[in-house]
């Protein structure tokens, strides 16, 4: 069976047909985002066009969900410095979980869930991440990272 992504749902080329909408492992996540990639508003070439505001969003929501001094200075430096694309920020925080990771895992489902919420749409991540309580919400609790099915 051969996976494409479809309306966030894993589908079955040859039938059409959905396969599951609830993902099994970070690699079934990082195809998700990485599907979403040209939905992105905020960006310029390859780099994003997140000002202070967004970035600082991030950043305390990162705070917020566990994130220590070294995982927010790497934070701040892959959105504000290096400005990768929030796609490509996620797909690393996804491929690096449990390997010294980039965003702590909690931090990172909760960007994971808004982000497919948001549809990969950048400026609605940042938006759902400013007006959706994650502490009271927290249908994210359901992502796994774990690797292989």
């Amino acid at each position: 069976m051969t996976k494409r992504i479809d309306d966030l749902h894993i589908v079955d080329e040859k039938s059409g047909k959905v396969v599951t909408d609830k993902f099994n492992d970070r690699h079934d996540y990082w195809e998700v985002i990485m599907g979403l990639k040209n939905k992105d508003d905020m960006h310029k070439g390859v780099a994003n066009t997140l000002d202070d505001d967004d970035i600082n969003t991030i950043i305390a929501t990162a705070e917020c969900f566990g994130a220590e001094d070294r995982e927010l200075s790497q934070i701040y430096f892959d959105l504000k410095v290096a400005r990768y694309r929030v796609f490509d920020w996620l797909a690393m925080g996804i491929m690096s979980v449990g390997d010294n990771g980039r965003i702590p895992e909690q931090a990172l489902k909760v960007f994971t869930h808004s982000f497919i919420k948001s549809v990969g749409i950048v400026s609605s991540f940042i938006q759902d991440l400013r007006e959706t309580d994650y502490d009271v919400i927290r249908t994210w609790e359901d992502i796994s990272f774990k690797e292989g099915k």
